[in-house]
């Protein structure tokens, strides 16, 4: 029998078979509508104004509106004639879509009792056959244009066996049309639906013989089948895991987000009661922690099927995180705290990192996650390159130190013919339906079917939540009892799948991709809506150093107990806004108005917490009233300029007499702060200023000519940098006819996902900002220069201070834009007479080089890179890099870095980047490669500004004037964090070798250390380290690896509480 035969005989019947399902439906009356807020299932119904329609609502009481909110009451008594014929309710509205986020979703209360979610997916729910009327409370939300929502509310019966027979017949059908004709399953599949439909007596539906005829066809069916493997000697399986992808924010709040999330897991949790085999994987500790405050009922009953096994907490991260733009210690925070939450409310242990629509990952997480515990990697997103295949869904991801994690990414899509697969293996999704079609298009799309003979299928409506439906979990049940033609599915947790897969390809040689895995899509997500990004990296530097200096503080005994709680806090809004569609910048504008409000929250907490330390530091040193104490919370020794207020004209002093550098112009005294120690502080004393104190100008400016004791450079009648002459290297930076520091305003018109991509035409539709300007210097000192340049561009405006210094080679950039451009990308460009055909950034915890040409098509494709706080490009013996304290999206090709500064999409935030924006990128030119040009040192010294306090009154003297908390005698080795340990009375630092360098060094502490650990990320003891006064701690570094040690002071092991008596420097 011909597909076409096929389809128009049993079509009709299946949609026969569908709407007879549901009979005696009956419209119920006297429903009232009550207007609410966010949370208003939580008022008090009886003392509500409530509006009563007569009858249907169809007509008389729409609702909706932007961000609305109502309850719906009504009382549901079961007719008599439903009794013992499973009732149900059905709740429509007419909506249809399910990308549309602004169609109504509901939470069924009955009887005062969370029982369910409701949207366009998720339509009906059972009534429980009792005499007694139930209360029926619906709150509803909607989001539209206008309130022209319509409920429409019914009971009816379900009769389960036509709905059995419906789906029995749907899934041999479905099969069967994914079959060629030539498959003896086809056959098999067809002959059965054909007889079964044969069975039907169709006359009189409501007749017992037409029910009778139903038994008879579900009957037949169940003898005729026999299970179908794909050829080859494995027997195929479909790991199905239920799921529901909840978008933290995306085109709704955090707000929207907490509601979804009860839900979707309301709604799970009511189809584990009719489904005894579904299995539910949900991620993301964050939306546990929601359910925990908004419904503890709700909660408890998770808790309970956590406990039977059938609902899987895993994921690892707090929130599905971004993976490209969040700090290496944000990425650790995002795993100690996500599975500490699951640990302590669930008593489970994670293992999984499940991040399937994460926009790329850098090339030090594999070696994060062995640090936190976690073995496994799960995506999807990778299915979305726009021009080349991973050419592996199995394998082994190794990490820039060496680590190894398995990786399986999930392969759902629709089966399609191998024509078809051939020309476009992606997308994939994790928003799977569990029908015929995915089912075998998972197998068929899965590129390793040597290497394993299991797939993982993520079934369930996502993004908005929604999760699995009744429709898939019949269908389900069906496959995993065997289908012709079909591969077998049975439920699974994700982590069981990754077991049996890693216990299955043991002792095979599993295929492997090495460092970074590259979305080749979504690069307009590095600079996107610029002010959270800048948010994001500030709000995580000040984090870092509130917790340093709490625990300086903490081991004093000094200002009370450490603040974990007030931290912990702090860390996990820093999390929550590091979602995947919160910091890329893809999400609608109430997003960010809620989001910039936390950061503040984040910058006030830090800054009186931050204030509060150096003061009561500052009292404990050797400092007198007046003097200056200048603290560093990077983990090298430092000199850079401190700016304080002064009343009179004042030089400054170090404590051993030397006489510094130093200006004072309207009441700031600017000078130059040599040697601040590591993790320390070093206190200076303002003196007289005398005569002798002044310098000549170490700088002059004159007609576009600058002369610095580092460089000559020469502007254009642009305000460009036409000529940059490093006088330490006799090097020429601009190539011949080049110049630097160029603005350059490109077309920005994606084809689809505005906030997301690049608009490829901005290639060759670009216009270098030029014209009027003004370029004149502003400030000239012993110290420093700066240049201003004004400029107007399009509707846009710049204002920039270029700034030389006296004690180093950089030159900053510090800019001002008010950014008003519509469609539009703006970039600098730093065209450099450097031969280099690898660039190195730096990421998290490390760095990563990356080709500057386009050989291939993977190099073509990475127009675009993510990077922190540098990229440098080298050649033997000389380099540069641009640096930056805010931005992400970086190009290096052809011998020019450009940076991305400013974004403008209209698409879901149509006020995206518009208005004022302040940054500053730097260059930095230097002899060797990044290493020996210390570039790893200067991005921390331009993102982690030194800190100054004035003293007001003398101090006890307790510490010394030059103080270092903890510092370590390499180079390449970064102390990025100290904080004091989560469970123990210790301090935890983390630290990361960055030359790709192995190394052995020591680790000082100014206090006596009792006892010293190795850990892993997760502050959890490894083994001990050698440790004594004399030599510090001793550690063994492989290139880029990562180490947390623990080191616990002598009074916590001794009973005693002194400082060393080591003499700090």
């Amino acid at each position: 029998m011909n597909k076409t035969y096929f389809t128009d005989s049993m079509a009709p019947l299946l949609d026969m078979l569908k709407r007879r399902a549901l009979s005696d439906r009956t419209p119920v009356t006297g429903v009232s509508r009550a207007a609410c807020g966010y949370h208003g299932w939580q008022q008090d119904h009886a003392g509500l104004p409530w509006e009563e329609a007569p009858s249907s609502l169809s007509s008389s009481l729409p609702f909706g509106g932007s961000e609305s909110h109502c309850l719906f009451k009504a009382h549901l008594s079961v007719p008599p004639g439903m009794k013992g014929r499973h009732p149900v309710c059905l709740v429509e509205t007419g909506a249809t879509d399910i990308w549309n986020y602004d169609n109504p979703q509901f939470i069924v209360f009955l009887d005062g009792r969370m029982t369910c979610g409701l949207d366009v997916n998720h339509t009906e729910f059972d009534i429980p056959d009792s005499d007694n009327p139930l209360e029926l409370i619906l709150y509803a939300y909607c989001s539209s244009k206008y309130p022209d929502a319509h409920l429409n509310l019914a009971m009816a019966s379900r009769d389960d066996d036509i709905t059995g027979l419906y789906y029995d017949l749907l899934v041999l059908y479905e099969t069967a049309i994914e079959l060629p004709d030539e498959n003896p399953a086809y056959s098999l599949l067809v002959r059965t639906c054909m007889e079964a439909a044969r069975l039907l007596d169709t006359r009189n539906l409501t007749s017992a013989a037409f029910h009778q005829s139903i038994l008879q066809a579900r009957a037949f069916i169940l003898n005729q089948k026999a299970l179908g493997t794909p050829e080859g000697s494995r027997p195929v399986l479909v790991a199905a895991v239920g799921h529901s992808h909840i978008d933290v924010a995306w085109l709704w709040t955090l707000d929207q987000t907490r509601e979804k999330t009860l839900r979707s897991f309301s709604t799970v949790d009511y189809l584990m009661d009719r489904y005894p085999s579904y299995v539910f994987s949900g991620s993301q500790p964050q939306l546990y922690d929601f359910v925990r405050e908004e419904s503890p009922e709700l909660y408890s009953r998770i808790k309970r099927r956590v406990d039977e096994g059938r609902w899987e907490i895993e994921g690892g991260m707090w929130v599905e995180s971004d993976c490209n733009l969040p700090s290496g210690e944000s990425l650790v925070r995002q795993f100690l705290y996500g599975k500490r939450f699951i640990s302590e409310e669930f008593g489970r242990q994670s293992r999984v990192l499940w991040l399937p629509d994460t926009f790329g990952f850098n090339a030090n997480l594999p070696q994060i996650m062995k640090q936190c515990g976690t073995d496994y990697f799960m995506t999807t997103k990778l299915g979305w390159n726009e021009s080349d295949t991973m050419p592996h869904d199995t394998f082994i991801w190794t990490g820039i130190d060496g680590s190894t994690v398995l990786v399986h990414m999930v392969t759902t899509k629709n089966h399609a013919s191998p024509v078809s697969l051939l020309k476009n293996l992606g997308p994939t999704t994790y928003n799977g339906l569990l029908n015929a079609s995915q089912v075998m298009g998972t197998w068929q799309r899965y590129q390793d079917k040597t290497v394993s003979s299991s797939v993982l299928h993520c079934y369930g409506y996502g993004d908005g939540g929604g999760g699995p439906t009744a429709a898939m979990l019949e269908q389900g049940a069906r496959f995993a009892d065997g289908v012709p033609g079909c591969l077998r599915v049975h439920p699974s947790t994700v982590r069981e799948f990754f077991e049996n897969l890693e216990r299955t390809t043991a002792g095979e040689q599993l295929p492997s991709w090495y460092g970074e895995l590259y979305l080749q899509y979504h690069q307009g997500t590095f600079t996107t809506m610029a002010g959270s990004k800048k948010y994001n990296r500030v709000s995580e530097q000040q984090t870092m150093d509130t917790e340093f200096f709490r625990t300086v503080l903490w081991q004093l005994q000094v200002g009370g107990t450490y603040p974990h709680e007030k931290l912990e806090d702090i860390w996990k809004a820093i999390l929550l806004n590091q979602f995947h569609d919160i910091l890329p910048g893809s999400s609608i504008r109430q997003v960010y108005e809620d989001s910039w409000k936390q950061y503040e929250k984040i910058g006030r907490e830090n800054s009186v917490l931050t204030k509060d330390s150096l003061m009561l530091l500052s009292a404990q040193t050797k400092a007198r009233k007046g003097d200056i104490v200048v603290f560093n919370t990077t983990g090298f020794t430092r000199n850079a300029l401190v700016s304080v207020s002064c009343d009179m004209p004042e030089g400054i002093r170090a404590a051993d007499g030397e006489a510094l550098p130093s200006t004072v112009s309207g009441g700031t005294l600017t000078f130059l702060a040599r040697g601040i120690p590591a993790k320390g502080w070093k206190v200076f004393s303002p003196v007289p200023r005398r005569k002798e104190d002044e310098l000549p100008p170490a700088f002059s400016f004159s007609e576009n000519h600058v002369e610095t004791p580092f460089h000559t450079i020469d502007f254009d009648d642009d305000g460009y940098i036409r000529s940059l002459l490093d006088k330490t290297e006799d090097r020429q930076l601009v190539p011949y006819g080049g110049r630097i520091n160029v603005m350059r305003l490109h077309e920005d018109l994606p084809r689809e996902y505005d906030a997301w991509n690049i608009g490829k035409q901005g290639d060759a539709i670009w216009w270098d900002v030029t014209g009027s300007h003004e370029l004149s210097c502003t400030e000239i000192s012993p110290l420093c220069m700066k240049l201003t340049l004004r400029r107007s561009f399009g509707k846009s405006a710049l204002v920039q201070d270029i700034l030389f210094y006296s004690h180093t080679a950089r030159i900053d950039f510090r800019t001002e834009v008010d950014w008003q451009e519509d469609h539009k990308m703006l970039r600098v460009l730093f065209p450099l007479d450097i031969h280099a055909y690898r660039a190195t950034c730096d990421i998290a915890f490390g760095t990563w080089e990356r080709d500057t040409h386009a050989n291939t098509s993977w190099d073509e494709a990475r127009f675009e890179v993510p990077a922190h706080k540098w990229t440098d490009v080298s050649e033997a013996g000389y380099g540069a890099a641009l640096l930056n304290t805010c931005k992400y999206g970086y190009s290096v090709h052809d011998g020019v870095i450009a940076l991305s500064l400013l974004r403008s999409p209209a698409h879901p935030n149509p006020d995206a980047d518009r208005g004022r924006h302040i940054f500053t990128y730097a260059l930095l030119p230097h002899a060797g490669t990044y290493r020996e040009g210390n570039v790893v040192q200067e991005g921390y010294d331009l993102q982690f500004p030194l800190l100054s306090l004035r003293m007001e009154a003398d101090g006890s003297g307790f510490l010394p004037s030059c103080f270092s908390f903890v510092s370590v005698n390499a180079p390449n080795i970064v102390i990025e964090t100290v904080k004091k340990c989560e469970e123990r009375e210790s301090m935890a630092l983390r630290l990361y070798e960055a030359h790709g360098k192995a190394v052995r060094c020591s680790l000082a502490s100014v206090f006596p250390i009792g006892e010293a650990w190795e850990c892993n990320a997760l502050e959890e003891r490894k083994s001990r380290l050698p440790s004594d006064e004399k030599d510090g701690t001793l550690l063994s570094f492989r290139p880029f690896e990562l180490k947390t040690v623990e080191l616990v002071p002598f009074d916590s092991v001794s009973g005693h509480n002194k400082i060393s008596h080591q003499e700090q420097a």
